[in-house]
């Protein structure tokens, strides 16, 4: 009996997902290296901007004088302009995979609001360095939160080639018997197996769809739905789905050979 089977080999998904994880923990480090110069800032205080003194030594009719004077301070704003631009911007990957301006990149991590501040305003006030902390520690949380579920989907696709390879020995095993000479109770126990394949099928193709519901209530906004983030430089979107998919209609392929086999033999 003739047939086609899947081939099943994850490696290239396998690839996608360390290639994800490698991006997550390197921007991870970055965010935690921001905050920390966020941490070590001066805040201006709301009253007044802080000043540095400066002295000038001056020559008056043979008496020198010293005046003292004072020099503002840089804006705390330029310093976390700057320190956004050698952390965060600084990661590998960010032109391929961003490839934005600092702060187009800084309101979609921080929000709207705290981007417009620090492109704005004048002087960095406690409330928005605390804002800019609190920000910062959001996004170091989201990225070990899908760093989290990357792993989860690391196990779930090795278990899917896993169950799906075995179902396809099963199948390999059912095809290569020779339809024209076996008698009609093995084609009966043939086609039982087939139907208990196609269960096993079914049954792997129903956890992967509470697992992918599963990866939606966990999606960040930064990324949208985790398959599309995920997989979108794969075939499809669903790509395990889609090669559950591909056995299962192998497998009924096979039962409709057998079962026009024991049509035959009865008639």
């Amino acid at each position: 009996m003739q047939g086609d089977i899947p081939t099943i080999d994850f490696d290239h998904l396998d690839r996608l997902l360390e290639r994800e994880r490698g991006q997550l923990r390197e921007e991870r480090r970055a965010f935690e290296r921001f905050g920390t110069r966020i941490r070590e800032l001066e805040p201006t205080s709301t009253r007044s901007p802080k000043a540095s003194p400066s002295t000038t030594t001056t020559q008056l009719g043979g008496t020198t004088s010293v005046v003292s004077r004072t020099r503002p301070q840089p804006s705390g704003l330029s310093a976390v302009t700057a320190t956004y631009k050698k952390t965060v911007l600084d990661v590998s990957h960010y032109e391929s995979v961003y490839g934005e301006p600092w702060d187009e990149h800084m309101a979609a991590e921080f929000g709207p609001e705290i981007a417009a501040a620090v492109a704005q305003a004048t002087q960095l006030h406690p409330q928005l360095q605390q804002s800019l902390r609190t920000a910062t520690t959001q996004a170091i949380e989201n990225r070990t939160q899908l760093l989290e579920q990357l792993e989860s989907e690391a196990d779930a696709i090795t278990d899917a080639e896993r169950m799906l390879t075995s179902i396809c020995a099963d199948l390999r095993s059912i095809l290569e018997q020779p339809i024209e000479s076996v008698e009609y109770n093995a084609l009966r126990l043939t086609r039982r197996r087939l139907v208990g394949l196609r269960q096993h099928c079914d049954e792997l193709a129903a956890r992967r769809q509470r697992q992918v519901r599963q990866n939606r209530q966990c999606s960040l906004a930064r990324v949208g739905t985790f398959e599309r983030y995920l997989y979108e430089d794969a075939e499809c979107t669903y790509p395990v789905l889609a090669s559950i998919a591909e056995v299962g209609d192998s497998i009924e392929r096979a039962r409709t050979t057998v079962e026009t086999g024991l049509f035959g033999r009865r008639s």
